[in-house]
């Protein structure tokens, strides 16, 4: 089994949508190659979790969109997706990482730790 194939498995065990699953393996190619990270590229992946991070103890949206250096209809792009996903809710005053972002956030880290540490020994 490849490791692409092996990332996908491991993620619909923990029952992420096809979608998310599809822009993980998506990050995984792209920084394997490595070429958009020294370009100074940030990665889809690279937004949500910072969006996701900003969120943790809940935030004004204008305060994530600027600490992740977002435009409004770019940051509209990525909330409307973590929201669809079920990732951040919405209270009035403001955003905040739900509990399947707190686990997604924990898989992440641990699979893009693993991902350096498998690109240094190549």
């Amino acid at each position: 089994m490849s490791d692409v194939e092996e990332i996908k498995e491991t993620l619909k065990q923990h029952h992420y949508p096809d979608r998310a699953i599809a822009e993980i393996l998506k990050w995984y190619v792209n920084n394997c190659q490595a070429s958009n990270k020294r370009a100074g590229y940030r990665s889809w992946m690279d937004v949500i979790e910072c969006i996701l991070e900003k969120t943790i103890d809940g935030s004004e949206k204008a305060h994530v969109m600027h600490q992740c250096n977002l435009t409004r209809e770019g940051f509209q792009v990525y909330l409307h997706f973590l929201l669809s996903e079920g990732f951040i809710k919405e209270t009035k005053e403001t955003t905040e990482t739900t509990e399947k972002a707190l686990a997604f956030l924990k898989d992440y880290h641990r699979l893009k730790a693993t991902l350096s540490l498998a690109y240094r020994e190549q």
